[in-house]
């Protein structure tokens, strides 16, 4: 039985229940991975943002379980659906998946209710010629626009997610650059109401300090 905190979910859903788990990790047994899956997005949807690991070998069928969970989501038009599949290259590519996952957002219903002062931090993030960008750059230092983009990027999530609740499905997150999953990692405590459920499908879990 998958039960969720109210405030934060990290668990691996493994392939091998004889492994150790990882840190911040629960074992779940693959026979029941989907129903565990759609469990917690029930949890999530309500109002519990989350994050979940499907790990296993390679060609196993994480892929096909992510699939599914997102089929079943848009048949019952429950949440909107966002897919992503990162290349190996992104790894070398900061932010790479943060500004992918804008671009998608912004076509989202909500994306229009994002505050004008997080417009200038997005377009930034996702490489926009904006006339502000340069006086944005000047006037804050590195650490304090990140602080800003993360900011923008809550507005922007919590804008969309009031019209329907989020399904992030994110294959491979193997090849997923380190500062955008360390983002994604901290928005269960930092907009634990938030209606998203982010799931990640990789050959083993990505460990943070």
């Amino acid at each position: 039985h998958l039960a969720l905190p109210s405030r934060f979910l990290t668990r691996r859903i493994a392939e091998d229940v004889s492994a150790p788990p990882l840190t911040r990790a629960v074992m779940i047994g693959r026979t029941n991975e989907l129903h565990q899956l759609t469990s917690a997005w029930s949890d999530a949807k309500s109002g519990n943002c989350a994050l979940t690991w499907v790990t296993g070998e390679k060609s196993i069928g994480k892929s096909r379980v992510l699939g599914e969970l997102a089929a079943l989501v848009r048949l019952d038009g429950s949440g909107a659906v966002l897919t992503f599949r990162p290349f190996l290259g992104d790894r070398e590519r900061p932010m790479s998946l943060l500004s992918d996952l804008c671009r998608a957002l912004f076509q989202l219903p909500g994306a229009a209710g994002c505050s004008p002062e997080s417009l200038p931090y997005l377009n930034r993030l996702m490489g926009v010629p904006d006339r502000q960008r340069e006086s944005v750059s000047a006037e804050v230092d590195a650490r304090a626009c990140e602080t800003l983009t993360r900011q923008a990027l809550l507005d922007l999530l919590d804008g969309v997610s009031v019209e329907r609740p989020l399904l992030i499905c994110i294959d491979d997150a193997d090849c997923l650059d380190r500062p955008s999953l360390e983002h994604l990692s901290a928005l269960p405590d930092l907009a634990p109401h938030l209606p998203a459920f982010f799931v990640f499908a990789s050959v083993q879990m990505t460990e943070l300090p």
